[in-house]
């Protein structure tokens, strides 16, 4: 008897389903052309760059996780970047640059979403904090995040 239920609850535990885990591959690239001539400096500038995104996603179940790199490149760098000097040009606020954008690890029930991690954040009308999206190089925060909606039609989100 004892057998038969161990027997029982071993073919019950292999044939629970395991989470389904996805991987997804991220990537973006972004051309832009911005051109200034300002009074008062003897040249115009011109930036020609290409923004490249690439990085993963992993879910599994109530969890995923998320890393992605973020590179600029000038190709056709005739402005001032902010970094290299350039004082007879208008500042063009694009500077050739690789990096991590984001790297996050986020919990989802219902009621609440817990995110911790370098993320992209966007409050109100990013005046103060947000990704930046006119610039090629976007911004992101070290940030803690919590989303709870604990009643239909209310919402806080505490960051």
């Amino acid at each position: 008897m004892k057998r038969a239920a161990l027997i029982t609850l071993a073919v019950a535990c292999a044939a629970t389903p395991a989470v389904g885990q996805t991987l997804k591959p991220l990537a973006e690239a972004r051309l832009r052309w911005e051109h200034v001539d300002q009074g008062g400096l003897p040249d115009a500038a011109d930036a020609v760059t290409v923004r490249l995104r690439t990085g993963l996603s992993l879910e599994a179940g109530r969890w995923s996780a998320l890393a992605e790199a973020q590179g600029n490149l000038a190709i056709v760098g005739d402005y001032f970047d902010g970094v290299h000097p350039d004082a007879r040009r208008p500042l063009i606020g694009d500077p050739q640059s690789i990096g991590l954008y984001r790297a996050q690890v986020q919990y989802r029930a219902p009621g609440i979403t817990l995110t911790g991690g370098r993320q992209r954040l966007i409050l109100e009308d990013e005046r103060f904090v947000g990704a930046a999206a006119i610039r090629n190089n976007g911004q992101s925060f070290d940030a803690v995040r919590a989303e709870v909606a604990p009643i239909k039609g209310v919402k806080a989100d505490i960051t």
